[in-house]
């Protein structure tokens, strides 16, 4: 039958009721399993991934669905890019040549974002595409191999954690807002190889030391 969340399989007869209803009493007389009706309650603890209950015991209808668990790592393919995540929260991503662009959230592994802690690009890739790191706001390091020409629009927008920015020496352009929000960065340090930035790419980037190199369009 029909939860709010989906179908769900039960062995035997379960009453749905308030808690002191009749529904309720004549549950706990009869010995009949009780989901509790209360719109109001918010499961204590709610998987990271999926956001279904993690409480084996709870039996309340807003989050009667239990999470099936998620085994790590987490893997998947991205255009010429395969990507992995460990349960330590390392989002590595290996493969050669230009990464896909995406759209705001539509980045493989942004579902798992709140669990993301580093991100290790892997020798091979040659850019990072639009959005490919945007709102990861616990990613504390990200590393970039050289051989990286580009950085794309919003690429690390929103990094809120990110403490540094270590570009690679064969970068050349930066796109507009991609390190925009990044608030926890304090300085820039853009190789000799870069000749452009974009427009907003530092926006609201508590910058305290710039430094241009050989840029010639801003």
């Amino acid at each position: 039958y029909w939860y709010k969340y989906g179908y769900h399989k039960i062995e035997g007869l379960e009453i749905a009721a308030h808690v002191g209803s009749e529904g309720g009493g004549y549950a706990a007389e009869n010995g009949f399993s009780l989901v509790v009706v209360d719109p109001m309650h918010v499961c204590s603890k709610k998987c990271e991934f999926c956001g279904k209950c993690l409480d084996p015991g709870c039996r309340y209808y807003s989050c009667y669905e239990k999470c099936p668990g998620h085994p790590f790592p987490v893997e998947g393919r991205s255009g010429n890019v395969l990507w992995s995540l460990s349960e330590d929260g390392t989002l590595t991503l290996t493969g050669s040549g230009e990464m896909t662009s995406y759209r705001a959230g539509s980045a493989p592994w942004y579902p798992y974002a709140r669990l993301i802690t580093r991100v290790l690009v892997e020798e091979g890739i040659t850019s990072v595409g639009s959005y490919a790191f945007r709102g990861l706001y616990n990613a504390r390091e990200i590393i970039l191999p050289g051989g990286i020409t580009s950085v794309g629009a919003k690429a690390f927008f929103d990094c809120t954690s990110l403490g540094a920015i270590d570009l690679p020496d064969t970068l050349e352009t930066v796109g507009d807002y991609a390190f925009a929000y990044c608030s926890s960065v304090r300085e820039v340090d853009l190789p000799d190889s870069v000749t452009s930035v974009g427009r907003f790419a530092f926006y609201r980037t508590p910058l305290e030391t710039v430094s241009l190199g050989r840029v010639t369009s801003v």
